[in-house]
């Protein structure tokens, strides 16, 4: 499910753009353009929010557009963000000693097979 979070873009006198993020401090994007800095804003929010939902941290919900106000941001803007929904039971075929490798490298980490899945998956969908 998409949830779209507020953005603020700022712009000083002979910086980058930078873009903020008010639900979620330390999460920001920036680059030489406002397009290339929501760009960077919208990879570094799905990082976050990933890492808060492997750290098992709450996702606080997105304020609302009109609720976030900033007098020295450039721009106001809306990003989304992936977040989980329902799980889906799935039946794949895979190598017995493939399926071994995975066991034992999720195991390590410390996930069970269907986690290791879901995180191999996201990985190659972001690359």
């Amino acid at each position: 499910m998409l949830k779209y979070y507020p953005a603020l873009i700022h712009k000083d006198p002979g910086s980058v753009y930078g873009v903020t993020f008010p639900d979620l401090p330390g999460c920001v994007g920036a680059a030489d353009t406002a397009e290339a800095a929501i760009a960077d804003a919208a990879a570094a929010l799905q990082f976050h929010i990933d890492g808060m939902l492997a750290d098992k941290e709450a996702i606080p919900a997105p304020s609302s557009l009109e609720s976030v106000r900033d007098p020295e941001a450039v721009a106001v803007t809306l990003i989304p963000a992936r977040l989980p929904t329902k799980a889906a039971r799935i039946n794949i075929t895979v190598d017995t000693g493939l399926l071994a490798d995975i066991d034992a490298r999720a195991n390590a980490e410390g996930l069970n097979r269907s986690a290791f899945f879901a995180q191999a998956a996201r990985e190659k969908l972001r690359a």
